[in-house]
């Protein structure tokens, strides 16, 4: 028999053969890993976050897209928040760090976030509206702009994922229900309603995106007609507010002209022109403009849909009916002027509450949660006027605006100071519990 310590190796011997086999087999696999992250990476090759150039730019396309449709102001500012949603969803799906407004599914590795964004924002557009030849084209630029072919098709997969997923969750959410139309007696406080109707009254019907209910912020109402409060602000726009023959200085005159104008564009793009200015033309991380859009364009959506509700309820009636019809109110303090107008023709709707307030408050909350309320750091320009305006602070954005909307003799003081309770109670509210931030074991830490 032979002897065994000469035909096989002694056991040292042995357990070095296998030290060294598992340590080729080890470099083998980590090479092959290497090799094979490598490869992934080369789908969508990025260092560090992506950047806001494509979430700026679909945020100023949604805005011209919805003007082409001529939807009105208070429609925008609800649709607006729509698409600032699945666009959230869609960079959050591949950069991560907060709280999704929906699931949906994880994103494949080297996602472009350009990609996905326009995607997102596109298809929501198109559920929302149709596509046009320009809607078209605008997405073919951006999808062409991404050159790795992998990270395109997987970026495009996670923006589809983001506006299906949004859009499943406005599923009869009652936008644009044509068959809610507001019908008023004549009468002293009551808004006559034109022969064409009452802008949208669908509005204040629509579920939320976030806040608990159209009605969940608790409204006074307008001054009684026959209160001191109401005589005093009954002075104030008669006399500032008129067309002609008004006491409004020629810089007030500019003031309520500069806020004669649509604000949610005018608001997004004082948004977008401060993500260039603070961060370059890049606009900085992806994810936190799409997370500041969110936040303040779902603010505003839920805003309108609490004020137009107020609207409908209350259907107050505007200055022009107010003072033209002075007789009737039981004031003894009020006069009437059959003739007087305001500066600009007004909407069709009532006074209270003001639907620019609504908006003013919903963003220059947002605004100052996200940025602090002393360093919102907006520069705003007006189409009506030509010119562009500074502001540091939220509480002179609130002035200004109040102001010029009486200015232009459109509203009440009363509708003002309302209108921005309840766009600073929506934009808390979406702060407080949506889009927030996480910890590293994914526990939520609370508001921005």
């Amino acid at each position: 028999m032979p002897d065994t310590a000469t035909t096989f190796p002694n056991k040292l011997h042995l357990r070095r053969l296998l030290v060294n086999a598992f340590a080729f087999v080890t470099v083998l696999v980590l090479l092959v890993s290497v090799l094979g992250t490598s490869t992934a990476r080369a789908a969508g090759p990025r260092l560090g976050p992506a950047n806001a150039v494509a979430v700026l730019d679909w945020n100023r396309i949604t805005y011209r897209v919805f003007a082409e449709r001529a939807y009105p102001p208070p429609v925008q500012g609800l649709l607006g928040g729509y698409v600032a949603t699945a666009v959230f969803g869609a960079v959050n799906a591949i950069e991560g760090g907060y709280t999704p407004y929906v699931g949906q599914a994880r994103a494949a590795r080297g996602a472009s976030v350009d990609a996905a964004v326009a995607t997102a924002a596109y298809d929501v557009l198109v559920t929302l509206g149709g596509t046009t030849t320009q809607l078209d084209a605008d997405l073919a630029t951006s999808l062409a702009s991404v050159s790795d072919p992998a990270a395109r098709a997987a970026g495009i997969a996670v923006g589809h994922d983001a506006a299906a997923a949004f859009m499943a969750t406005r599923v009869g959410d009652g936008r644009f229900d044509t068959s809610i139309t507001l019908t008023t007696t004549f009468g002293p406080g009551v808004w006559d309603v034109p022969p064409t109707g009452m802008t949208a009254p669908w509005l204040g019907f629509v579920r939320p995106l976030a806040v608990p209910s159209q009605t969940w912020v608790s409204l006074g109402g307008p001054d009684l007609l026959t209160s001191d409060e109401y005589a005093a602000d009954f002075a104030e726009v008669k006399a500032k507010g008129a067309k002609t023959g008004s006491t409004r200085t020629a810089r007030q005159t500019e003031t309520a002209m500069f806020y004669s104008v649509n604000p949610m564009p005018q608001y997004n793009a004082a948004l977008r022109d401060r993500f260039v200015r603070h961060h370059g033309t890049t606009g900085g991380p992806a994810i936190k403009a799409a997370r500041t859009f969110a936040i303040a364009n779902v603010a505003i959506a839920d805003a309108i849909i609490v004020g137009f509700r107020a609207k409908y309820d209350f259907h107050n009636w505007r200055p022009q009916q107010a003072i033209q019809r002075a007789d009737t109110d039981g004031n003894p303090t009020t006069t009437r002027q059959f003739d007087w107008e305001p500066l600009v023709p007004n909407p069709a709707y009532g006074d209270y509450v003001s639907g620019h307030a609504i908006v003013t408050g919903a963003f220059r909350q947002a605004m100052a949660r996200l940025f602090g309320p002393n360093r919102i750091d907006l520069f705003i320009t007006s189409s009506a006027t030509g010119t562009t305006r500074h502001y540091q602070t939220a509480a002179k954005l609130k002035q200004d605006t109040v102001n010029a909307r009486i200015w232009l003799g459109l509203h009440f003081r009363k509708a003002m100071e309302d209108g921005n309770l309840v766009g600073r109670k929506s934009a808390n509210y979406v702060s407080k519990h949506q889009f927030r931030s996480l910890d590293w074991n994914g526990g939520s830490v609370g508001s921005p």
